[in-house]
């Protein structure tokens, strides 16, 4: 990701000095389920939390408000 085009379009709204590349953390999480054994994600699995967004009342007016670009983008 182009950071400075992310902040550009609003994607992200915080410091460019914060954001740290990660590369391609699906694919090194893949490997690590394949090849560390479930050693590898348990910690992890333990501690995720699942959030139905359908069921929150205001999420559906706060995304589609959040999916606007910036003023001026288009232009």
């Amino acid at each position: 990701m182009n950071t400075s085009s992310a902040r550009r379009i609003g994607l992200v709204s915080f410091p460019a000095e914060k954001i740290v590349p990660a590369g391609n953390t699906a694919l090194r999480g893949a490997k690590r389920a394949l090849f560390d054994g479930p050693s590898a994600y348990e910690a992890i699995a333990g501690s995720v939390r699942h959030i139905a967004l359908d069921r929150a009342p205001d999420f559906q007016d706060v995304y589609v408000e959040e999916m606007g670009f910036p003023a001026g983008m288009l232009q």
